[in-house]
């Protein structure tokens, strides 16, 4: 029989060690956030008294820390409708060499994408410092409420919703600045903190096709870096190797390199990669059963 078990990872500390102990810096935004209380996730162990093994299934990324686990392997594989811990997928991210070297192996269908990882330097702090005074004629510069972000996922078009989990994080932990055309009131662009945590941000930046090559996007992301500034948190950015848009973006804005990392993830049959598809249901059978503190246990029989 194949067992794992499904935890609450708010304030779950055997949980946060076991991803920190990966020692790894790129999208600890992402991470982390959900062991802090502050976005929602399905987190799955092989064990929730001792922790060996875990998948960490959030908005967009899911993560993998610790040791391969065969029984959250065979789960994966798969991808339970009663679990449903797939609704958001994009692609899995392992944080130990591990889960690198044995979900390629036991998933063959998934593909490698190499990823960049960026941390904002000094130099472009400062920069950033001076946002204001480059705003274009005949374009607004608005603070990123749900209302507004709601918006920006229609006019630019954005997928604000997906990343974050919901609109009201804009009430709460989030932030984020929008581009309007004075005249119409259109979203033109928008860049917003994708990934929160205590002690850094990761940034989403989007620009309507009409308006690019304006400097909308290097503005709005400058005006996301002040802000962090004054909040005293650090700002990263992550994009495809192949984006080479994004990396440029990254480099323009003073965003320093750090190491790269891997995502793995099931192309769309037609488009292929970078295009992503969620993985369908084998249908076998994983039933779930309530345990003491919170603890759902899934099992399936082998």
């Amino acid at each position: 029989m194949s067992t794992v078990y499904e935890i609450d990872p708010a304030g779950y500390a055997a949980g946060r060690s076991l991803f920190e102990a990966a020692t790894v810096t790129f999208d600890r935004a992402y991470w982390i956030a959900p062991f802090e209380g502050d976005c929602p996730a399905r987190l799955f162990v092989d064990d929730p008294a001792d922790p060996k093994s875990a998948l960490l299934a959030r908005t967009y990324d899911y993560f993998l820390a610790g040791e391969a686990s065969p029984d959250l392997i065979a789960f994966m594989n798969d991808a339970p409708v009663a679990a449903n811990p797939l609704e958001w997928f994009y692609g899995y991210v392992p944080l130990t060499p591990a889960w690198r070297e044995t979900l390629p192996a036991a998933m063959p269908d998934l593909f490698r994408e190499d990823r960049r990882s960026f941390r904002l330097g000094v130099l472009g702090e400062s920069d950033a410092s001076t946002w204001r005074t480059r705003i274009p004629a005949g374009i607004e510069v608005r603070v990123l409420d749900p209302l507004l972000a709601r918006q920006a996922d229609t006019d630019v078009p954005e997928e604000i919703e997906l990343l974050i989990g919901s609109y009201d994080r804009f009430a709460g932990s989030c932030f984020g600045y929008a581009a309007i055309d004075s005249h119409s009131g259109r979203v033109l662009g928008v860049a917003y903190t994708a990934g929160v945590c205590q002690q850094e941000v990761n940034l989403g930046v989007g620009t309507a096709e009409v308006a690019r090559r304006r400097g909308l996007a290097k503005l709005l992301c400058q005006a996301c870096c002040d802000r962090a500034a004054a909040l005293g948190v650090e700002v990263t950015w992550d994009c495809d190797r192949v984006n080479t848009a994004s990396g440029a973006l990254a480099e323009s804005l003073g965003f320093v390199e750090e190491a790269a990392f891997v995502e793995l993830a099931f192309p769309d049959p037609e488009k292929g990669m970078p295009h992503r598809r969620i993985p369908a249901p084998s249908g076998v059978e994983w039933r779930a059963t309530p345990q003491p503190n919170g603890v759902t246990r899934w099992t399936r029989d082998s």
